[in-house]
């Protein structure tokens, strides 16, 4: 997932299926900082999740910069990190390639464990999450590791989500 500020409230933006049976959530940051997390938003189809957590110390305050984009960004640059096959914090870059039903498809590269990553486009916004790498099919299904598809944070409706978000910050 990707820490960051919405509103007033500090939140961790991931995929939906890496939190969607959790009944405890326990997120770290890379230096190790632990703090409990709950569900904020929560859409299983287009599989993007919100997560309230109490403010970070060892993060940036960094405020969302949200891009609603409409299909107009095929070839463009983005880039995600994230920590594929539990070996560590790594940059990948890619094109929008297309999109398909709720997703947008990057042409980049991506391994079990992305998922979640946040998404950003070459100005920094924030466009969503890693969602899934393709499964080919061919004799046998095959894993398409540099067919990407992306949650796009455009399905956040973020007038509910900061009313919910207030509503955890006030119930803690």
């Amino acid at each position: 997932g990707t820490y960051g500020i919405i509103g007033d409230y500090a939140v961790i933006i991931t995929a939906a299926h890496v939190v969607d049976d959790c009944s405890a959530i326990i997120v770290s940051s890379y230096s190790g900082q632990m703090e409990a997390a709950r569900v904020a938003y929560l859409d299983i189809e287009a599989d993007i999740a919100v997560l309230y957590v109490d403010p970070m110390r060892s993060m940036p305050q960094k405020k969302f910069n949200f891009l609603r984009p409409k299909r107009d960004m095929i070839g463009k640059a983005v880039v995600y990190s994230g920590n594929p096959n539990r070996i560590g914090l790594l940059t990948i870059y890619g094109n929008v390639a297309g999109y398909s039903y709720n997703r947008m498809i990057i042409h980049s590269y991506a391994w079990m464990g992305a998922s979640g990553s946040g998404v950003f486009d070459s100005n920094g916004n924030f466009v969503g999450v890693v969602s899934a790498i393709s499964i080919g099919r061919w004799l046998m299904p095959q894993l398409v590791e540099d067919v990407v598809y992306v949650a796009p944070i455009y399905y956040i409706n973020e007038g509910a989500l900061l009313g919910t978000l207030e509503v955890l910050h006030n119930d803690t």
